[in-house]
């Protein structure tokens, strides 16, 4: 039997236990490693990303293309998941993602049908392609989208037509921006993004001498029909009237474009529109001007939804609340010139 010296055994023990330790050592770092790796593609995949307003050109700047008919436009929003940009919520936050929040109808559809009356500039107009909406309503409808996570499907309906869509469930929002009154609330919801008036908008000569609305005593008025516009024109001609002074004369038209010819073939003296339509003529177009002095009952205006359809509108103010506290909202508003009109605070029914 051969014998070993008891302090070689010693010192072949302390070595082959530095071994083991410098195994586990290497394991431990490797592991480390993977998962540091496995981490970062985690976060990365989760990182969120601001929208920003679809770029364009134009006396009016264009959307990205989108493939569609001029009665249904499908702008692609993000996918239906709800996982891009904010539309998922961080892990463990205990919040929903804005995409859940939507009507459960909406989550599988994947689809928002947006109606809106694509005929006039900055609201919404065709791009010369004659199928891309393009405007301020359109880059905000597909901004929420991408929010909300689905699509966004834009109806060319008529603003007169907008009510009935809405109650017949070809719609389920009509975007542009409606005045919020009393009235209105009578028959629908609004998610009021805005605010807006009237403006009166005149042929550059001003042949009537109008400078204030009572000086519109007497004149040829035309409007949209189902707007505003025609209460204020009524009232005026009550004033008129009362002052022992000719009534005002209101043509009424189904689309703006209409209403326009009658001033422009000087059929009407004057045009009352929403404030932000009569300064954008008045600015892009030399032949008219705008009647001086502020908005006329500048109030809230907002999208309109079927009364009672209250989650879609929380999930779609919470989104335009979102893109006012990112900058992407004002972005939309500075590119189509209408930065006067702009809020800080996305309400429902706030109006007068």
């Amino acid at each position: 039997m051969i014998r070993q010296d008891p302090r070689s055994v010693r010192r072949s023990l302390a070595a082959a236990v530095l071994a083991v330790a410098a195994l586990t050592a290497a394991a431990s770092c490797s592991s480390a490693s993977t998962d540091a790796t496995g981490g970062s593609s985690t976060a990365a995949g989760g990182a969120s990303s601001t929208p920003s307003p679809a770029g364009g050109t134009s006396g009016a700047p264009s959307t990205a293309p989108s493939s569609a008919s001029s009665s249904a436009m499908s702008s692609p929003a993000g996918p239906a998941s709800g996982s891009g940009s904010s539309a998922a919520s961080a892990p463990g936050s205990g919040q929903p993602s804005l995409f859940d929040q939507l009507p459960e109808s909406i989550q599988k559809a994947g689809v928002i049908k947006v109606g809106m009356e694509v005929t006039t500039q900055p609201f919404a107009i065709f791009a010369a392609d004659g199928k891309t909406p393009e405007g301020i309503d359109p880059d905000l409808a597909n901004a929420a989208g991408k929010l909300l996570g689905v699509d966004v499907e834009i109806q060319n309906i008529p603003f007169a037509q907008g009510i009935p869509a809405l109650n017949t469930g070809r719609i389920d929002m009509y975007w542009t921006f409606t005045n919020d009154t009393p009235s209105r609330r009578e028959q629908v919801d609004l998610v009021d993004f805005t605010q807006n008036g009237q403006g009166v908008l005149l042929p550059a000569s001003n042949p009537k001498q109008v400078k204030s609305l009572d000086d519109l005593c007497g004149t040829t008025i035309s409007i949209q029909s189902g707007s505003n516009n025609l209460d204020v024109a009524n009232e005026q001609s009550g004033k008129c009237t009362d002052a022992g002074k000719p009534k005002v004369t209101v043509l009424q038209f189904d689309e703006l474009p209409q209403a326009l010819l009658q001033l422009k073939g000087g059929r009407a003296d004057a045009l009352m529109t929403s404030y932000a339509i009569a300064g954008y003529y008045a600015k892009s177009d030399p032949s008219y001007t705008l009647m001086p002095g502020p908005a006329i009952q500048l109030g809230p205006a907002g999208v309109t939804f079927k009364k009672g359809n209250t989650q879609l509108e929380k999930a779609l103010q919470q989104a335009l609340q979102e893109m006012v506290d990112n900058g992407s909202y004002a972005q939309i508003f500075e590119k189509w010139g209408l930065s006067g009109l702009k809020i800080s605070t996305i309400t429902i029914n706030d109006g007068h």
